[in-house]
């Protein structure tokens, strides 16, 4: 709870932030992710939390856009594939072990 707190209160008006600088939800959430990324130390995130990241939000493969990277190798320094880091996040209860 206290990570999430700190997370909310750290990041939240950095997607504030952004959108000032665009006029563009798009691009402010790109800002956001980049900056996330490049500053956020993943290691200290949980398993279910980085695979929800790492993860796309409708089919159980890993996401493709270059911000999604750092995650993804995280989850594979942890030793999740693809098919356990579906599993994690929840999201898809017929993917198979």
């Amino acid at each position: 709870m206290k990570i999430l707190l700190i997370i909310t209160t750290l990041f939240f008006p950095l997607v504030f932030s952004a959108a000032l600088l665009s006029n563009n939800l798009e691009e402010a959430e790109r800002l956001y992710y980049d900056h996330r990324v490049n500053f956020f130390d993943t290691s200290l995130i949980t398993n279910e939390y980085l695979c929800s990241i790492a993860i796309k939000n409708n089919i159980p493969e890993w996401e493709t856009a270059e911000e999604y990277k750092t995650y993804i190798h995280e989850a594979l320094l942890r030793g999740f594939g693809q098919t356990k880091c579906a599993q994690l996040t929840g999201r898809f209860k017929d993917v198979m072990n």
